[in-house]
């Protein structure tokens, strides 16, 4: 009988360490537990602040979108009002430049940063005709005919044409909205102009026909 109960001290102590041992695995799991929950409501918390920001910025982009809209078609406008009151050369090229970008803003595919960089291109492509010389080849409507000629454009100062054979020369006056006819003695100094802007010749000094303030030469 003593032997039995000895025994079943033996185990009651055997499986009261083993409880003990269980309970202390189970409070480290739970120590463990309510630091990775903690953890997880600081994330949730960073990730909430996160979307508060993201919400704010959306709300703002939206604001953004609303107003840049208007600006790049009054931008747009301008730029067609300065076109057509400008010098009249490369219309086809700068019209179809106009309406691309014009086309590039009615689209819902393009960004908005997209479409405010066109814009700005177009901008930046009028800006540099001013300060550039060149020459280009086309056709002009004098009394009914047609004729092939070389355009020459100086900046803005200066729009001309000679005919292919050399024997016509005109001056653009911006004031009569009209092509004026110069005499002879120009005819050589258009014709160097035209060779510089093709990089044909040297670069050197240009002595062509300007406008005065009051429209003569």
């Amino acid at each position: 009988a003593q032997a039995q109960s000895q025994r079943r001290v033996d185990d009651l102590g055997e499986e009261r360490r083993g409880l003990a041992e269980e309970y202390r695995t189970v409070l480290r799991e739970i120590e463990g537990l309510e630091a990775y929950n903690r953890q997880l409501e600081r994330q949730l918390r960073l990730q909430g602040e996160e979307i508060a920001i993201l919400d704010r910025s959306i709300a703002q982009a939206t604001t953004v979108d609303r107003q840049i809209l208007p600006l790049m078609l009054r931008m747009v406008s301008a730029l067609e009002q300065f076109v057509a009151l400008d010098l009249p050369f490369l219309p086809r090229e700068r019209a179809e430049r106009l309406q691309f970008v014009q086309e590039a803003i009615d689209r819902v595919d393009v960004t908005v940063a997209e479409k405010f960089r066109q814009v700005l291109e177009a901008y930046l492509i009028e800006l540099e005709f001013g300060r550039t010389i060149e020459a280009y080849t086309g056709t002009v409507d004098v009394g009914g005919q047609k004729l092939e000629v070389d355009f020459l454009r100086v900046g803005r100062i200066g729009l001309y044409y000679q005919t292919l054979d050399g024997t016509q020369s005109a001056r653009w006056d911006a004031a009569g909205k009209r092509w004026e006819a110069l005499p002879a003695s120009d005819r050589n100094p258009i014709r160097e102009a035209i060779r510089v802007a093709r990089k044909l010749t040297a670069p050197n000094l240009l002595t062509l026909p300007l406008p005065t303030a009051g429209g003569a030469s």
